[in-house]
């Protein structure tokens, strides 16, 4: 969980239950003599901080998942298990699934081919063209995304109860503003 602690001159961020703890320390303008405002990290320093945190998050959420599921998964990628999820709102075609993902159709089609070949998902006629073929979820395709769905619910309460109601908006806005696109360093308010 990843605490804030300030102490006179100093202040620390400290991520528990790492593989090593990661400290940020910056001494204060009041110990240098300033009018006792405390020193803010750079910009810089805080990007190096997100970067060390970032793979300490994933390991968190990796770490929450349960053996038995990451054993069902064995070798399914990220690209997949994002396939799979969109599976679930939804049939595709290649072509909207390249869109969605940002990827060649060939790609796209390599990418089904391998999941159909793992029975995780099918190709039928679209009911309304049967000139079109789309990507649906099979039967094991529905019954691993509903239990990814709940592990990743359970995972999410677990990580996510360590935040007031209030920081978790805070995060979710902050993240929103990543995901939408931040605007270029340049002109980027500070």
């Amino acid at each position: 969980m990843l605490r804030g602690h300030e102490y006179p001159g100093t202040v620390h961020f400290v991520l528990e239950q790492a593989p090593r703890a990661l400290i940020m320390t910056r001494p204060s303008t009041a110990s240098r003599g300033g009018a006792g405002d405390r020193a803010q990290p750079s910009r810089q320093e805080l990007i190096e901080r997100f970067l060390e945190l970032r793979p300490a998050l994933a390991r968190r959420f990796a770490a929450a998942r349960s053996p038995e599921l990451r054993g069902e998964l064995g070798s399914v990628t990220v690209h997949q298990l994002e396939v799979l999820h969109g599976l679930a709102r939804g049939d595709v075609t290649m072509s909207q699934l390249a869109r969605r993902l940002d990827i060649s159709e060939s790609a796209a089609t390599d990418l089904a081919d391998r999941l159909v070949r793992r029975g995780l998902a099918e190709r039928q006629a679209d009911l309304r063209d049967r000139r079109v073929v789309v990507l649906a979820l099979s039967e094991e395709g529905r019954r691993i995304i509903g239990r990814i769905e709940r592990q990743r619910r359970k995972m999410a309460e677990s990580i996510l109860g360590a935040l007031s109601d209030a920081q978790l908006r805070e995060l979710l806005g902050l993240i929103e503003v990543m995901v939408a696109g931040a605007p270029t360093t340049e002109s980027a308010p500070r």
